[in-house]
């Protein structure tokens, strides 16, 4: 009968009691000696008196494998080159200059939970179509942060990715978007800046991302444009010197809140088949037209419109649209210094820019260029519009060319108003303002 050895694990290692030995007096068995602590485990007694071959090889065997087991191992680093796809976390030590590729910069595929920090080096590109500095796709939690991306179609693209971040990058110069989200939901993408792109960020298709605390300047269309996209927060953000500051169209239920439109032809464009949207608290200096929307049932409130150079406020129709510029809350909004009107409410068909509520607006100091009135109706009815105040401008505080059974005659019900120091009168036709 073979007799087993009591074995005890200590760290690493397995231990024999320091009195514990095969009882051969030959050493033919390894770490066998009564004064070492440490031997191979289950030692089997030889019929002859001496440890077995067979004993000793496979006990080797399993002490060696318990060992790599426990012992902490390296994972080499990943080799970083123009085209790489990335597979673990990567610090970039030194730009890279890929001009000469024609294609990705950096792709991340497939390989989620890790993360890109560039360290502030640059990734250049060499302008191929459809190219990206850095591109994630079909991943989640990604983070890439700290990328400067020039020269590429996309400066970063996020492709069917969910829960991703990225952060404190720039990308300029680049031929489409300096930031791309496509089909993709859930990421975040903060304190970042784009600059000389076409578009600097562009939303498409995607749901319930969050768009905080960026900057964009002199982009030769749009700062942000979110198409066909739904659910997104947009706040916090700067936009500058473009076509476009904010364009949305043709998507639901997304909030623009704190944001800042300085200098743009539109601040902010809310366009074709919008619903349901949630415009807070944003600021535009200094555009051509403040903000310009066709949504309907959206609620517009506590914006400012300062200094634009035609138009602060226009609520109009989609064209091929029917129910657009209906249905919506302005509230709370001050238009001012407007080189022609501040609020114009139109509409292309005639029949549109309905049913809206206009409550507690400021209109104030508009008309700079010529003679305007601080609101204008020039279309659609059933507009319900109270306790606003127009006051100083170089028209009249209320204009209302449209005829319907409403006050005076308009297509549209007035109350409460207040109408102060307008140059051409308190309103047209009379009685809109119940305040002089």
């Amino acid at each position: 009968m073979m007799k087993r050895k009591t074995v005890h694990f200590v760290g690493s290692a397995f231990y024999f009691p320091a009195n514990s030995r095969c009882r051969s007096t030959r050493r033919g068995c390894l770490g066998q000696s009564h004064d070492e602590g440490f031997h191979r485990a289950d030692c089997g007694e030889h019929p002859e008196g001496g440890c077995s071959l067979h004993s000793q090889f496979r006990h080797w065997c399993g002490w060696l494998f318990a060992l790599s087991l426990l012992t902490p191992q390296t994972v080499a680093a990943q080799a970083v080159y123009c085209g790489a796809v990335l597979t673990q976390s990567v610090t970039l030590t030194a730009d890279l200059d890929c001009r000469a590729t024609f294609g990705n910069g950096l792709t991340i595929i497939s390989s989620s939970d890790i993360s890109l920090n560039c360290d502030g080096h640059r990734i250049t590109g060499g302008n191929a179509p459809g190219s990206a500095g850095v591109e994630l796709s079909d991943v989640s939690r990604v983070t890439v942060m700290n990328c400067a991306i020039t020269g590429f179609s996309e400066g970063i693209s996020v492709d069917f990715g969910a829960n991703n971040a990225i952060r404190r990058n720039t990308a300029d110069n680049n031929s489409d978007n300096g930031f791309r989200v496509f089909l993709s939901s859930n990421n975040e993408l903060e304190r970042n800046s784009a600059s000389s792109n076409r578009d600097g960020f562009g939303i498409l298709g995607s749901t319930n991302n969050q768009i905080r605390e960026n900057t964009v300047s002199d982009n030769q269309r749009a700062g942000f444009s979110m198409q066909g996209s739904s659910g997104n927060t947009v706040e916090h953000n700067t936009a500058n010197n473009a076509l476009l500051g904010f364009l949305s169209e043709f998507g639901t239920n997304n909030r623009f809140a704190h944001n800042t439109a300085n200098e743009n032809n539109f601040g902010f464009l809310f366009n074709r088949e919008e619903q349901d949207e949630t415009i807070l608290h944003n600021t535009a200096n200094d555009n051509v037209i403040g903000l310009s929307t066709r949504t309907s049932n959206s609620v517009f409130e506590h914006n400012e419109l300062r200094g634009s150079v035609n138009f602060g406020f226009i609520l109009s129709d989609a064209r091929i649209q029917d129910g657009s510029g209906t249905n919506n809350l302005i509230r709370g909004n001050i238009v001012s210094g407007s080189g022609f009107n501040g609020v114009l409410i139109t509409s292309s068909r005639g029949n549109l820019s309905m049913n809206n509520i206009f409550r507690d607006n400021v209109a104030e100091n508009n008309g700079r260029i010529a003679r305007a009135s601080g609101f204008a109706f020039t279309s659609g009815g059933g507009n319900f519009v109270q306790d606003n105040q127009s006051n100083g401008n170089s028209g009249f505080g209320f204009a209302d060319t449209t005829t319907g059974s409403g006050t005076s005659g308009t297509a549209n019900t007035y109350a409460d108003n207040i109408c102060v120091d307008n140059v051409l009168g308190t309103s047209n036709p009379p009685e809109l303002c119940d305040g002089h």
